[in-house]
């Protein structure tokens, strides 16, 4: 049960540490096609 437990906390965090990331990619992408619009 409580290895049930670490992998589906594990699997959650990777889930939204996978959405921070493509978050800050996004906002990569933002800040370029900024600076090359300027």
């Amino acid at each position: 049960m409580d290895c049930e437990k670490t992998i589906f906390a594990m699997d959650g965090l990777s889930i939204r540490e996978n959405y921070r990331i493509r978050l800050v990619k996004l906002v990569e992408k933002l800040e370029l096609a900024a600076v090359l619009r300027i």
